[in-house]
């Protein structure tokens, strides 16, 4: 199938590169041979996914245990970001539970937020104590940093999207963007099929890379400024995949060393800590990634 692709601008073959999503859902995956963009099957997207169900379907609510796991992907996050936000006036879209909030609370000078369900945003506002809008065309002023976490995959038209920023940004405002990496090791090296039926979701329209996104950012004529790769998922993880075909049951199992070993062995577990030092600096090196993070300028 030959099709134009709103990345690299090329009319090339499109392949299927999977057939099935998350929750056993027959979805087709489709790949630009240029450039390797991944998304899914737009015929799929326009009956699937609906303003009711960003707005009432798709809720997550802040759960304090989950900050238990001192591995956990938005601590990772934010220490990459902590410099860029520190002192700053803050707007997030798509701010889900709290969770980017619960750390970024302790450096920013101000934070509000954009989310779509009325049931999440009073949960927010309730909690938090923190301004929040239905829409960005409901934002009432200019940010020095809008935050977009897990919220670029989730969008049609990301170009238009980033463009529109700009109307809620002061002069040399910024954006981070954050997205899971269509380099993530199960894929790129490993290409287990059962973590691929996992990996596409429903919800997740675009699969990015690093550079895909800093193709995005130059499309949308900001200024890139840094890119981070992380990786959040441990060796031990990788090893249940590729052997059992299952994933770990939570985050912090995810993305910790576990092993199923008794207390007096642990000088074992020491030596995996180990391990996956070395293991995600291999992968780094080859370019492997969990998460994508950008943070661009306005021009």
């Amino acid at each position: 199938m030959k099709k134009k692709c709103y990345l690299c601008s090329k009319t090339t073959t499109q392949t299927i590169t999977n057939r099935e999503i998350r929750g056993k859902v027959k979805c087709k995956v489709f790949k630009c041979l240029v450039c390797e963009l991944e998304y899914l099957d737009r015929n799929f997207v326009k009956v699937f996914l609906t303003d009711k169900f960003y707005k009432k379907d798709y809720v997550k609510l802040y759960d304090k245990s989950f900050f238990e796991n001192k591995n956990n992907h938005y601590v990772k996050i934010y220490e990459k970001i902590e410099k860029y936000v520190k002192n700053k006036n803050i707007l997030e879209i798509g701010a889900g539970g709290g969770y980017l909030y619960h750390y970024l609370k302790k450096s920013v000078k101000s934070y509000e937020a954009v989310e779509l369900s009325n049931k999440q945003r009073n949960y927010l506002s309730k909690k938090f104590k923190i301004k929040t809008y239905p829409t960005i065309d409901a934002v009432e002023k200019k940010y020095d940093i809008v935050i977009i976490v897990s919220v670029l995959e989730h969008v049609t038209d990301p170009i238009n999207f980033l463009k529109n920023l700009k109307l809620l940004l002061k002069n040399k405002g910024k954006v981070i963007i954050e997205c899971p990496s269509i380099n993530d090791p199960l894929i790129k090296f490993y290409d287990v099929q059962e973590y691929k039926n996992f990996y596409y979701r429903p919800v997740h329209l675009n699969y990015f890379n690093r550079k895909h996104l800093i193709k995005i950012v130059k499309k949308s004529r900001f200024k890139l400024i840094k890119t981070f790769s992380i990786l959040v998922y441990s060796l031990t993880n990788h090893l249940q995949w590729l052997y059992t075909n299952k994933r770990s049951e939570g985050s912090n199992s995810a993305t910790n060393i576990k092993l199923p070993i008794k207390k007096k062995h642990n000088h074992l577990s020491k030596i995996f800590e180990k391990l996956n030092q070395l293991y995600f600096k291999e992968l780094i090196n080859q370019k492997a990634a969990d998460l994508e993070v950008v943070i661009c300028e306005k021009q």
